[in-house]
């Protein structure tokens, strides 16, 4: 009898494929990814950053409304005399009932303190202004609108001409009272603005603006935000390129470089003539 063949019942071994080290990500690789999450990092900060711009431009229009239309009102009960926007002759008080002498009380905010109920937060004071939006003098120093005083209510500063003082000189440059406006649509009187105290950093916020053009252009070719205190009249474009403006008949908008720059939304001069350019000498 044959032997029996075992070969066949054991079963054959077979052959395992070969193993290989895991391999792991090259440095390429690796930067491929951390350059697109730096990309993307970066598209969402600006993205927040926008959004946050937006919000702040929006609470700053609703504050300019709000500031525009007590302005409006006390000219109302001032038999539409419009306020100036610096008086030699005012007197204001605050919350506490103090006295404010001197220049303080000449500014446009300490005498809109009694109709802001001696309240700056959330009309004067607004986004970065917000800070001092308790503190009397400061807050009549550097509120975030500054008013356009030459031509809408009288600045009586003596860089400034005074529209009683140099009135047979220039002519009736500026809008006194309610009745002188032309079209009320179209008369800035706040505008966003910034102050630079010479020490740092320009401050959000000051009490007047000047216009481009005076005499002739007095603004710089171009803005420059490191210098737009001196050179762009205290006109701060600090919503992405854009300035807010309150016009009198209690709208507010947002306003380019090229708007700000037009004086018809300056001076009713400018209006008449239909000049952008125009200069209180030509009238």
């Amino acid at each position: 009898m044959p032997a029996k063949d075992f070969s066949e019942s054991i079963p054959s071994k077979k052959k395992s494929p070969r193993s290989y080290p895991r391999k792991g990500f090259t440095l390429i690789e690796v930067l491929i990814v951390v350059t697109i999450i730096s990309s993307l990092a970066a598209i969402a900060t600006v993205g927040a950053r926008k959004a946050i711009s937006s919000a702040k431009a929006v609470i700053e229009v609703n504050a300019a409304r709000q500031l525009v239309a007590i302005y409006v009102g006390n000219a109302a009960d001032h038999n539409g005399r419009l306020m100036a926007g610096l008086d030699p002759d005012s007197t204001a008080v605050d919350g506490q009932g103090n006295a404010w002498p001197g220049f303080v009380s000449k500014r446009y905010p300490a005498r809109l303190s009694e109709s802001l109920s001696h309240n700056f937060s959330g009309t004067v004071c607004v986004n970065k202004a917000e800070d001092w939006a308790d503190n009397f003098y400061k807050a009549t120093v550097h509120p975030s609108f500054g008013i356009n005083a030459t031509f809408v209510g009288g600045n009586f500063r003596e860089a400034e001409p005074d529209p009683e003082r140099d009135a047979e000189q220039y002519g009736k440059f500026c809008i006194e009272r309610l009745s002188d406006a032309d079209s009320m649509a179209e008369q800035v009187v706040f505008i966003s603005a910034r102050s630079y105290s010479g020490y740092g950093d320009p401050i959000a916020g000051n009490f007047y603006v000047r216009s481009p053009y005076l005499k002739g252009r007095r603004w710089a070719s171009s803005f420059d935000e490191k210098q737009a205190s001196i050179k762009w009249g205290n006109v701060d474009h600090r919503h992405n390129g854009k300035a807010v403006g309150a016009f009198l008949d209690g709208s507010a908008r947002l306003l380019n470089e090229t708007q700000v720059q037009d004086m018809r939304i300056w001076a009713k001069g400018a209006r008449e003539a239909n000049d952008p350019q125009w200069s209180i000498t030509d009238g």
